[in-house]
């Protein structure tokens, strides 16, 4: 990963695009380190400070990028947080204060992580709502908008679940994801699938994902508790849902519903 400066330091424009190239070919990201820079403020206000956007639109789309806040203490002490008096976001912010730039810049850069450059307590003394809001923007947030699946499985056969994903946050994910099912009752299951995750970009638009999931022939029949969540295998890690905390259980799945086990060739 890289600054934009690196290649915007050329001076030559073609010798600029050949180096855009070669590193987005060679899958080198970018950072942008100047967020909230004066002479960034005064020159590019248009897209929040942002001077190079298409080169990480590019970038975001195989790779994470990356956004650094102009050192904190900085904007502070140029007026430019709050868009005081007489400072450049004031007069060229178009009414916006230093925060509105941070998150318009996020989304510019569809940053997966964001930094503010200065020290912790101070920032989040000054600005404790702001970070959660920024956390839940920056990188991917995955909301399972709605879940289907039949009242009765059969087992031994594949049963159908769909759920229609939305990705609130400002980026893709970029490694794939299983989704893990677990059947709890009489006895206990679990089903390992692709999650598709891959395909769920930003936005309003919502993303529908048809499950199979193959009920084992032995599963003894009876009512189940269905329950999934995220997995990440590169990690090892859980990907954590905006699901109700109550709905989750020790081992990090959500309970999504009930659904009965029946055999085959029953009514």
């Amino acid at each position: 990963m890289v600054s934009d400066d690196l290649v915007m330091h050329l001076s030559s424009p073609d010798d600029q695009q050949r180096l855009f190239r070669y590193l987005i070919d060679n899958k080198v990201s970018f950072r942008d380190d100047s967020i909230l820079v004066d002479w960034y403020i005064r020159t590019y206000p248009a897209t929040f400070s942002v001077r190079n956007p298409n080169f990480f639109a590019e970038a975001a789309r195989s790779m994470p990028t990356v956004l650094e806040l102009e050192h904190y203490p900085t904007v502070i002490k140029q007026g430019n947080w709050t868009a005081k008096e007489g400072s450049t976001m004031a007069k060229y912010g178009n009414g916006r204060t230093g925060a509105d730039f941070f998150r318009g810049a996020v989304e510019q850069l569809q940053a997966t992580y964001i930094g503010y450059h200065g020290y912790a307590r101070t920032w989040l003394k000054d600005n404790p709502q702001l970070t959660v809001e920024l956390l839940n923007r920056c990188g991917y947030w995955f909301f399972p908008e709605s879940v289907e699946i039949p009242d009765r499985f059969v087992r031994g056969r594949t049963a159908e679940m769909k759920i229609l994903w939305r990705n609130r946050g400002v980026a893709r994910a970029y490694f794939d994801y299983q989704l893990v099912v677990k059947l709890e009752g009489p006895a206990q299951t679990e089903l390992r699938l692709p999650a598709g995750n891959t395909r769920w970009l930003p936005g309003p638009k919502l993303w529908p994902e048809t499950y199979a999931l193959a009920i084992p022939e032995n599963l003894p029949l009876g009512q189940y508790q269905l329950k999934l969540k995220l997995y990440s295998p590169q990690a090892s890690r859980d990907v954590k849902l905006p699901l109700k905390a109550d709905l989750a259980d020790r081992q990090g799945f959500y309970a999504i519903g009930r659904a009965t086990i029946a055999a085959q060739g029953s009514d």
